[in-house]
């Protein structure tokens, strides 16, 4: 009887998720300002985001006890934000599209190579300066019951914070409507946030370290919901600004 509940909630969240997504696309479809001809005779849809799967190449970021590597798991989940929002018309750019560091030179150390991986993140953002910039992280902590989704904001532009409340919202929707974790300011330490002019946010889409939320990251079915959620909170982040 437990595993027909579990089974049954499993399908209640997915049917949810579906809902709030193609909810997403109505709102975009009609409640969004034309685009001009200009725009399209160009070949670009707009408006724009750029999507930053987190570390990559010599940089796996954090893992869990059993060995499962960030790294991997933010590129997979970046990519297919990056075709849900193609399916609905909002163009993106990824910073990587592969397993590697960004601007990695052989003769550096790791240290140097890291810091070029950052400043090429960073060149990349400034290429797109009005372009909203997303990094897709997974967290880590010593204590493995902390779970759930958490989004940080950069200072550095005043709709940082509106894209992280609607990206955090979306993620409680989607993923764990227990969690009441809200949009935080992200730590002065976090070299991308404390430079990107753009609205920017770090989406740490769950924890590598709560064995609960590691069996699920290891599934294609929930890295699709944490990309669906983003999604949707991105949808949501448009509407606000009359997008």
């Amino acid at each position: 009887m437990r595993i027909y509940f579990i089974q049954a909630r499993q399908l209640l969240a997915a049917l949810v998720l579906t809902i709030m997504l193609l909810l997403g696309i109505i709102n975009l479809c009609l409640f969004s300002k034309p685009l001009s001809e200009d725009v399209f005779y160009a070949g670009i849809t707009m408006p724009s985001v750029l999507i930053d799967p987190g570390h990559g190449g010599l940089d796996g970021g954090a893992s869990s006890p059993g060995g499962l590597i960030e790294a991997p798991l933010n590129l997979d989940i970046s990519l297919r934000l990056r075709d849900l929002f193609a399916f609905i018309g909002i163009q993106s750019v990824l910073t990587r599209e592969d397993d590697r560091s960004l601007g990695y030179r052989e003769e550096l150390s790791i240290r140097e190579n890291k810091r070029a991986d950052l400043n090429a993140r960073l060149a990349c953002s400034q290429s797109y300066p009005e372009q909203p910039f997303l990094s897709i992280h997974l967290n880590k902590y010593v204590q493995p019951e902390y779970k759930g989704a958490q989004v940080f904001y950069s200072p550095n532009h005043a709709e940082s914070l509106t894209l992280a409340s609607c990206l955090q919202e979306a993620l409680r929707k989607g993923l764990d409507p227990s969690n009441d974790r809200r949009a935080k300011l992200t730590p002065e330490n976090v070299y991308l946030m404390q430079h990107i002019a753009a609205p920017a946010v770090t989406i740490e889409c769950g924890f590598l370290s709560n064995p609960e939320e590691t069996a699920m990251l290891r599934t294609p079915e929930y890295r699709k919901k944490i990309a669906a959620s983003i999604c949707c909170g991105y949808t949501e982040y448009l509407k606000e600004r009359g997008l």
